[in-house]
Protein backbone atom coordinates (compact mmCIF):
# COMPACT_ATOMS: atom_id res chain seq x y z
CA UNK A 1 0.00 0.00 0.00
CA UNK A 2 1.33 3.43 -0.90
CA UNK A 3 2.13 6.05 1.70
CA UNK A 4 -0.94 8.08 2.70
CA UNK A 5 -3.26 6.02 0.49
CA UNK A 6 -5.33 4.79 3.41
CA UNK A 7 -5.86 8.31 4.75
CA UNK A 8 -8.16 9.24 1.88
CA UNK A 9 -8.66 5.66 0.67
CA UNK A 10 -11.82 3.69 0.38
CA UNK A 11 -13.25 1.14 2.80
CA UNK A 12 -11.22 -1.70 1.23
CA UNK A 13 -7.94 0.17 1.88
CA UNK A 14 -8.92 0.82 5.48
CA UNK A 15 -9.89 -2.81 6.00
CA UNK A 16 -6.54 -3.89 4.53
CA UNK A 17 -4.77 -1.71 7.09
CA UNK A 18 -6.86 -3.22 9.89
CA UNK A 19 -5.88 -6.72 8.75
CA UNK A 20 -2.19 -5.79 8.48
CA UNK A 21 -2.03 -4.34 12.00
CA UNK A 22 -3.99 -7.14 13.66
CA UNK A 23 -0.96 -8.77 15.30
CA UNK A 24 1.19 -5.70 15.92
CA UNK A 25 2.11 -4.39 19.35
CA UNK A 26 2.11 -0.64 20.16
CA UNK A 27 5.70 -0.05 19.01
CA UNK A 28 5.21 -1.91 15.75
CA UNK A 29 1.89 -0.14 15.19
CA UNK A 30 3.56 3.26 15.61
CA UNK A 31 6.30 2.34 13.13
CA UNK A 32 3.70 1.01 10.66
CA UNK A 33 1.68 4.24 10.92
CA UNK A 34 4.77 6.45 10.48
CA UNK A 35 5.75 4.58 7.31
CA UNK A 36 2.32 5.13 5.80
CA UNK A 37 1.55 8.62 7.07
CA UNK A 38 -1.23 7.48 9.39
CA UNK A 39 -2.06 8.13 13.02
CA UNK A 40 -2.52 5.23 15.47
CA UNK A 41 -5.79 6.77 16.69
CA UNK A 42 -7.09 6.82 13.14
CA UNK A 43 -6.26 3.15 12.68
CA UNK A 44 -7.87 2.33 16.04
CA UNK A 45 -11.09 3.95 14.85
CA UNK A 46 -11.00 1.86 11.68
CA UNK A 47 -10.44 -1.29 13.73
CA UNK A 48 -13.37 -0.44 16.00
CA UNK A 49 -15.59 0.28 12.99
CA UNK A 50 -14.68 -3.11 11.51
CA UNK A 51 -15.49 -4.84 14.79
CA UNK A 52 -18.80 -3.00 15.12
CA UNK A 53 -19.86 -3.55 11.51
CA UNK A 54 -22.15 -6.48 12.32
CA UNK A 55 -23.24 -5.25 15.74
CA UNK A 56 -26.28 -3.41 14.41
CA UNK A 57 -29.24 -5.73 13.80
CA UNK A 58 -30.35 -5.93 10.19
CA UNK A 59 -34.09 -5.83 9.56
CA UNK A 60 -35.64 -8.56 7.50
CA UNK A 61 -37.87 -7.62 4.57
CA UNK A 62 -40.97 -8.46 6.65
CA UNK A 63 -39.77 -6.21 9.47
CA UNK A 64 -39.03 -3.39 7.02
CA UNK A 65 -42.53 -3.68 5.52
CA UNK A 66 -44.07 -3.68 9.00
CA UNK A 67 -42.07 -0.59 9.92
CA UNK A 68 -43.21 1.22 6.77
CA UNK A 69 -46.80 0.23 7.53
CA UNK A 70 -46.54 1.67 11.06
CA UNK A 71 -45.01 4.89 9.73
CA UNK A 72 -47.86 5.25 7.22
CA UNK A 73 -50.40 4.78 10.04
CA UNK A 74 -48.63 7.45 12.10
CA UNK A 75 -48.76 9.90 9.21
CA UNK A 76 -52.49 9.39 8.63
CA UNK A 77 -53.34 10.90 12.02
CA UNK A 78 -51.10 13.95 11.61
CA UNK A 79 -53.36 16.08 9.36
CA UNK A 80 -56.37 15.74 11.68
CA UNK A 81 -54.24 16.61 14.71
CA UNK A 82 -52.83 19.65 12.90
CA UNK A 83 -56.35 20.71 12.00
CA UNK A 84 -57.49 20.41 15.62
CA UNK A 85 -54.52 22.41 16.87
CA UNK A 86 -54.88 25.08 14.16
CA UNK A 87 -58.60 25.50 14.80
CA UNK A 88 -58.37 25.57 18.58
CA UNK A 89 -59.38 28.88 20.17
CA UNK A 90 -56.67 31.51 20.35
CA UNK A 91 -54.84 32.31 23.59
CA UNK A 92 -56.89 35.46 24.16
CA UNK A 93 -60.12 33.49 23.78
CA UNK A 94 -58.85 30.77 26.06
CA UNK A 95 -58.03 33.21 28.85
CA UNK A 96 -61.63 34.42 28.73
CA UNK A 97 -63.31 31.09 28.06
CA UNK A 98 -60.86 28.76 29.82
CA UNK A 99 -61.25 25.78 27.46
CA UNK A 100 -57.99 25.80 25.44
CA UNK A 101 -56.09 23.82 28.06
CA UNK A 102 -58.76 21.12 27.98
CA UNK A 103 -58.82 21.03 24.15
CA UNK A 104 -55.03 20.88 23.94
CA UNK A 105 -54.92 18.19 26.57
CA UNK A 106 -57.45 16.13 24.58
CA UNK A 107 -55.40 16.50 21.38
CA UNK A 108 -52.21 15.43 23.15
CA UNK A 109 -53.94 12.48 24.81
CA UNK A 110 -55.33 11.37 21.42
CA UNK A 111 -51.86 11.62 19.89
CA UNK A 112 -50.40 9.65 22.78
CA UNK A 113 -52.96 6.88 22.35
CA UNK A 114 -52.41 6.79 18.58
CA UNK A 115 -48.58 6.61 18.89
CA UNK A 116 -47.62 5.27 22.34
CA UNK A 117 -44.00 4.61 21.33
CA UNK A 118 -43.41 8.33 20.71
CA UNK A 119 -44.32 9.35 24.27
CA UNK A 120 -41.83 8.65 27.03
CA UNK A 121 -43.59 10.44 29.88
CA UNK A 122 -46.65 12.42 30.82
CA UNK A 123 -48.05 15.10 28.53
CA UNK A 124 -47.70 18.78 29.33
CA UNK A 125 -49.59 20.21 32.29
CA UNK A 126 -52.04 22.64 30.68
CA UNK A 127 -53.41 24.19 33.89
CA UNK A 128 -52.87 27.92 34.29
CA UNK A 129 -51.04 29.25 37.36
CA UNK A 130 -53.09 31.29 39.83
CA UNK A 131 -50.75 34.29 39.47
CA UNK A 132 -47.63 35.07 37.50
CA UNK A 133 -44.96 37.65 38.34
CA UNK A 134 -41.99 38.92 36.39
CA UNK A 135 -40.43 40.65 39.42
CA UNK A 136 -42.43 39.73 42.48
CA UNK A 137 -42.05 42.38 45.18
CA UNK A 138 -40.66 41.17 48.49
CA UNK A 139 -42.87 41.03 51.58
CA UNK A 140 -40.86 43.85 53.19
CA UNK A 141 -41.74 46.09 50.25
CA UNK A 142 -45.45 45.28 50.65
CA UNK A 143 -45.31 46.06 54.38
CA UNK A 144 -43.64 49.40 53.67
CA UNK A 145 -46.46 50.34 51.30
CA UNK A 146 -49.05 49.67 54.02
CA UNK A 147 -47.44 52.13 56.50
CA UNK A 148 -49.13 55.52 56.75
CA UNK A 149 -47.32 58.38 55.07
CA UNK A 150 -45.94 61.12 57.32
CA UNK A 151 -46.47 64.67 56.14
CA UNK A 152 -43.49 66.96 55.99
CA UNK A 153 -43.62 69.91 58.36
Amino acid sequence: MEKGLAVAGNAADKFTVVLEIAGLNATELSAYCRERGLFPEQVSCWRQAAQDANAKPVLTMAEQKELEKLRAQDQRGVPSQRYQIRNAPSATQSSRQGHLPAASSEVYQAARLANPTRWSGATRCWSQPAEAWINKPSEEHELALELPLVQAA
